[in-house]
């Protein structure tokens, strides 16, 4: 029945449906938007990780 949820959100998937009382759609709609935010934060942390680095390589160059 969770099979279109992965793995690592299962037990939130199943915190969420048994503990919050929320339908599985209302569930769904939460890990998936739950999804989205890690994914847009680990956007970030890599887009300022190379930043940081490029900045490293500027000033190591002089």
């Amino acid at each position: 029945m969770i099979g279109h949820i992965p793995e690592a959100y299962r037990d939130e998937y199943r915190r969420l449906v048994n503990t919050k009382k929320l339908t599985s759609a209302e569930a769904r709609a939460v890990i998936e938007a739950e999804m989205q935010a890690e994914g847009k934060r680990e956007v970030a942390r890599n887009a300022a990780a190379m930043r940081e680095k490029h900045q490293r390589d500027l000033a190591s160059r002089y």
